[in-house]
């Protein structure tokens, strides 16, 4: 028999995984934007509706420059989505819109993780 310590088990040797959130604004009828996309109307006809919630709220316009801004019910829970993000991961047409297919020639301000 050897007096040698054990090893040590993995979940001391390896370190924690960061935790991943997931937000995003959808109707009740399951819709992420309005029809008829186009530079002109980034989220869809009407589609801004659907944030009108968060852009309201002055814990969401603090961060991006604006001032004033509601303290509503809604203000934890932005918070709480909001809080220690250290990355936010967007589809392509967030600066789009873009369609079809990736091609190594599109135009994008961003660099993509999922080319």
């Amino acid at each position: 028999m050897s007096s040698d310590p054990l090893p040590p088990s993995a979940s001391d040797t390896v370190p924690p995984v960061s935790k991943v959130k997931c937000q995003i604004s959808v109707s009740a009828d399951g819709f992420l934007a309005g029809p008829n996309q186009s530079e002109e109307h980034p989220l869809g006809e009407g589609g801004e509706a659907l944030h009108e919630w968060v852009v309201k709220l002055a814990a969401w316009r603090e961060p991006h420059g604006r001032e004033g801004g509601e303290v509503t019910a809604s203000s934890g829970i932005f918070e709480a989505a909001a809080g220690n993000t250290g990355a936010v991961v967007m589809g392509r047409n967030m600066f789009g819109p873009v369609r079809g297919p990736w091609t190594r020639s599109s135009s994008s301000p961003t660099t993509s993780a999922s080319r």
